[in-house]
This record gives structure tokens, sequence and C-alpha cells, in this order.
């Protein structure tokens, strides 16, 4: 049957009865739509003024003319379809005789779990699969009538370790007056052409801009701790409080050994980079004037003696506009005699 036959049949004083919403829309959405090349309007023009794309009207056209009979028995097809699956998943009932067996089993061995349990139906002659024991081991321990293993053996023996309170507080913005009031600290993985990995620390003091530089293999919290004994032994002023971004490198060793000495621990919020502004700075002096400008000798120990002299260099003969062209040393001394 051509489009316009059908079109023909559709008469149009027809309304369909007893039908759902979409169902009459969609036959009208027809009727209109031939009402519309009627009166000369193209496909597509058609169907923009409906506002129905093509695929869909030749969707519902096929739809209406695959039922043979009245308009009404035709339109019915226009209706939502059922999307009711046609295959269901069987629920397996589980009988009272299984839980019976798991029970008795589970109480004769407490510590056995779903696939022991299993095993040992198997052999009694039954058959099933470890996620049915499992359901039912579930609704026993939600009844009360076996006990969860796992919360006895917590409980007992020490199964959920307390955590311990931290001693590191959380920082808020604020910007130290005296030496040492507030040091920096921070790291960065350096990956050099030579060849050579490295970790490096370093700690910046933000009245006076001076820079404590060392190298390790690895980036852990003994390495932070042993550096920051090393940051104590360089400078002149006592160390009040520190400040550190999350990482797990001033964790453990590191916060116990702030704690020992009472040393002030901070941690910065989470992606907050600017709090640590004045040794972010450092990192890319260093990373510029020295990481990338020096040939780099082959050996972490050589490396070491190298950035003790930059490190030298950068602290007492590196002027620094920030410090209004003094260099930290100078701008240190400068402190002491106004305090004098």
């Amino acid at each position: 049957m051509t489009q316009v036959k059908t079109a023909q049949l559709m008469g149009s004083q027809y309304r369909p009865q007893n039908l759902s919403k979409e169902a009459i829309y969609r036959y009208e959405i027809l009727v209109k739509y031939k009402r519309l090349r009627e009166k000369g309007f193209s496909e597509k023009e058609a169907l923009e003024f409906l506002n129905v794309k093509r695929s869909t009207y030749y969707n519902w056209l096929r739809r209406y003319k695959k039922r043979s009979g009245t308009h009404q028995m035709k339109t019915t097809e226009l209706a939502n379809k059922s999307r009711r699956p046609h295959n269901f998943r069987k629920t397996k009932v589980i009988t009272h005789i299984l839980i019976s067996h798991i029970l008795k089993i589970r109480q004769a061995e407490p510590m056995y779990g779903k696939e022991k349990i299993k095993r040992e139906l198997e052999k009694e002659g039954v058959k099933v699969s470890v996620t049915t024991v499992g359901r039912v081991i579930t609704s026993l321990i939600k009844s009360g009538k076996i006990e969860n293993i796992k919360r006895k053996v917590g409980k007992n023996m020490g199964y959920r370790k307390e955590q311990r309170k931290r001693y590191a507080e959380r920082i808020r913005k604020q910007k130290p007056n005296t030496p040492g009031e507030l040091i920096q600290i921070d790291h960065m993985e350096l990956n050099l052409y030579n060849g050579l990995s490295i970790k490096e620390f370093r700690a910046v003091d933000p009245t006076t801009r001076i820079s404590i530089s060392r190298i390790y293999k690895r980036a852990t919290a003994v390495n932070a701790r042993e550096f920051l004994k090393e940051v104590r032994k360089e400078l002149e002023f006592e160390i009040k409080s520190i400040q550190v971004d999350g990482g797990s490198e001033f964790m453990g060793e590191f916060e116990e050994y702030c704690e020992e000495e009472k040393i002030k621990l901070y941690v910065l919020p989470p992606r907050s980079p600017k709090m640590n502004g004045y040794v972010e700075r450092a990192n890319e002096t260093y990373r510029y004037e020295f990481w990338n400008v020096y040939e780099m000798p082959d050996t972490i120990e050589e490396t070491r003696k190298l950035l003790r002299k930059f490190e030298y260099k950068y602290n007492f003969e590196r002027m620094h506009q920030s410090l209004n062209y003094l260099t930290p040393i100078e701008y240190y001394n400068k402190l002491l005699e106004n305090c004098a």
C-alpha cells in the first residue's frame, strides 16, 4: 500500500477512542502530515512544521500500516509497547532443610566460611552454590542465630586498629614576621638527563628567604626527618613551627620527631600550593638556575657537593629583589642589628 493510499484511508473526521495519549498524538501527526502535503508542503517542510524527525514519522507510519482492519485497530499499533522483559531470573527457593544443614555446620565449625560449608554440604550429597550459602549465612547472622566472626575477631583480638591522633594541625593563612617563626618545607622529584633520579627536599624561611636543600634517593618519612635535623643544624635561629603539604613523606617518623622536639607542625589544605609560595618559588629558582644550568655528576654523592655550593651562593651571594636586593644572610644580619 502506498503512502498516498494509506493517507486516504485515514479519515480526517476519525477520532480514536479508548487509547493512550501517545497513540492519539501520533495518529494526529500522521493526519496533519497528510493535510500539509495536500496543501503543497514538501516532506521536509511538513516534518519541520510538526517538529518530528523523518525517521520517527516513518516509524509511526510503518506501525500504523502493519495492522489491518479498522482505524481503531490500526491506531492501537501506535501506542507504547510494553517494556516488560520476556524472561525473568527465577529466584531460587531456599528450603528449611538447607538452612538447617548450613546452621548445623556453622555451629559445629564457627570459623567456616561459605566455601568450606559448600564443600561439607557436597559430602552430604547436597548440591548448592557458594552464593546461596552466603545468602543463608547472612540471614542467619541478621536473625542472631550465628555470630559474625569478623566482628568477633576484631573485638576480642584487635582486628580493628585504633587510629593514632595526628600531631599535625590544619593551617590557616598566616604570614610570619620573625626568622624561624614558620618554616616552609617541600620536596620535588627530579629525573636528570644523566639518568639519575633523585628526591630534593627544601626548607625556606619566609622572613629571610634562607633556603636549605638536600637530595635523597627516596622521599620517605625517615629521610624527611633526617632532612629536618640537617635544617636545624644549618639555621642559626630556632624553628618554632613547620608548614608542609599533605604528602605521606611528612607523616610517620617526620611527624613523631616534630612532636618529640615540640615543633608545631601544620598541614596545608588540599589544592592550596599558593600557601606554600616561598618554598615553591625557591623550587623554581633552583630548577632554572641550578638543575637546568649545571652539568650534573654521575653519582648522588658528587651531586650533593655541587648542590651545597649553589646553596651557599643562594644564601650568601645571590641578591633577592624581594629583599631590596640584599642576600638572605645580609637581610638576616640587618634584622639582628635592628633588634639589638
